[in-house]
């Protein structure tokens, strides 16, 4: 998880800690994940537009204009070719690996935000990971307790003696 979160941040996407086998590895898992996560999306889609009311009756029909009838099938009939979401995100994948690194001063966040429409699924992953807080309590008000209580633990310990 930590890894994949390291991938998701445009500074570190080119995982230079680990080896070229587990960058290998991280890059199918989220290619996995990002895949499931739009399998997830379109599933909740269609189930809401299942749920939306359907218009009553018959829709009034249309007479074709001159420039249908005249041309037919030829030009109205476009096929549009579905790619499945695991070769969207392997695409989404190599084009990220190919944009340019993130400085260290700059905003990853809005770095994912003008960056969605260019990365739908792996925005939807960065969205998922980033929100996680690096830790759940401030580090120097842990630190600050954990003092506190060895220096009273210590004079206890000692006026005991």
């Amino acid at each position: 998880m930590l890894y994949s979160a390291s991938f998701l941040d445009p500074r570190f996407k080119a995982l230079p800690f680990l080896t070229e086998e587990e960058q290998l590895e991280i890059h199918a898992n989220v290619v996995a994940e990002a895949a499931a996560l739009e399998r997830q999306v379109n599933s909740e889609e269609a189930e809401v537009e299942s749920d939306t009311p359907q218009q009553e009756g018959p829709a009034p029909k249309r007479r074709p204009s001159a420039l249908v009838t005249l041309l037919g099938k030829t030009f109205t009939e476009v096929s549009v070719v579905r790619r499945s979401a695991r070769s969207r995100a392997e695409e989404e994948l190599k084009k990220n690996l190919k944009a340019h690194p993130l400085s260290l001063s700059e905003n990853l966040l809005s770095w994912w935000r003008t960056h969605q429409t260019a990365f739908p699924l792996l925005a939807g992953l960065a969205k998922r990971y980033l929100c996680i807080p690096g830790t759940s309590v401030a580090a120097e008000s842990f630190l600050h307790r954990w003092r506190y209580s060895d220096s009273t633990a210590k004079q206890s310990h000692s006026s005991t003696c």
